[in-house]
């Protein structure tokens, strides 16, 4: 099953931007991903892949 997310703010704000989804990139490194946590431990992505998305 797919892991869904979503984050919603209801705060209302002035828009001073926009972006739009262009696709994905089944090649997009997963290195790129990596994060360590409060205890020091890197976590990467199992797979390579990336939205991509242009402003």
């Amino acid at each position: 099953m797919a892991m869904v997310s979503i984050h919603m703010i209801n705060e209302n704000k002035i828009i001073n931007h926009n972006v739009a989804l262009i696709g994905w990139d089944d090649n997009f490194d997963k290195n790129y991903f990596t994060v360590t946590d409060t205890n020091g431990v890197a976590h990467t992505p199992d797979t390579n892949g990336a939205w991509l998305v242009k402003k």
